[in-house]
C-alpha cells in the first residue's frame, strides 16, 4: 500500500510453477505413454484435493464425443471405462516423495465350460466361457452387537 496516497502498489502476477510431475496410463503392449495436458491437470488437481480419491469423469479429452463414464482410482492406480470394463494402470511420475505404485492386478477368470462337437467332422471346435471369480468379503464381527 502506497502510505501516502493510501493506494495498492501494483504487484506483478505470479508466475504459475510447472508442474514436476506427469501422469501415464500403460497401453496393450505394457508401454507408459503420458496423457493430455487437460487431463493430466484434471488428474493432478485430483490428486491434490485427495491422493486416494475414487471419482467418475466423462472429462478426459479422448472421451469429448464419446461420453463414456470413466472410474478413477487414485488409490490403486486405474482407469476404468465403465461401458466396455477395461482397466488400465495409471502413473504419476516425476514426484520424488510419491511411493511406487504397483499396475493394477489382473481379475481372474474362472472357467465354467467347456462345449465339445456334437458330430465328427473335419473341423473340431471348442467354446470356452469364461466367468469372473468372486471375491470373498470377511465379515467383521466387531460390526455384530
Amino acid at each position: 500500500i502506497n502510505a501516502e496516497y493510501g493506494e495498492r502498489t501494483p504487484t506483478m502476477p505470479k508466475k504459475k510453477k510447472k508442474c514436476s510431475v506427469t501422469w501415464e496410463w500403460m497401453d496393450d503392449d505394457g508401454d507408459w505413454n503420458e496423457f493430455a495436458d487437460v487431463d493430466a491437470a484434471l488428474l493432478e488437481q485430483r490428486h491434490d484435493d485427495d491422493p486416494d480419491s475414487l471419482f467418475a469423469t466423462t472429462d478426459f479429452s479422448f472421451n469429448k464425443d464419446d461420453g463414456t463414464v470413466y472410474s478413477v482410482n487414485l488409490g490403486a492406480r486405474t482407469q476404468t471405462n465403465s461401458e466396455t470394463g477395461v482397466a488400465r494402470s495409471i502413473r504419476r511420475e516425476g514426484d520424488k516423495s510419491a511411493k511406487k505404485h504397483k499396475p493394477a492386478p489382473i481379475k481372474w477368470l474362472s472357467l465354467i465350460h467347456i462345449s465339445e462337437p456334437t458330430r465328427l467332422l473335419s473341423i473340431s471346435y471348442a467354446v470356452f466361457c469364461l466367468k469372473k471369480k468372486k471375491t470373498k468379503q470377511k465379515i467383521s464381527n466387531s460390526l455384530i452387537p
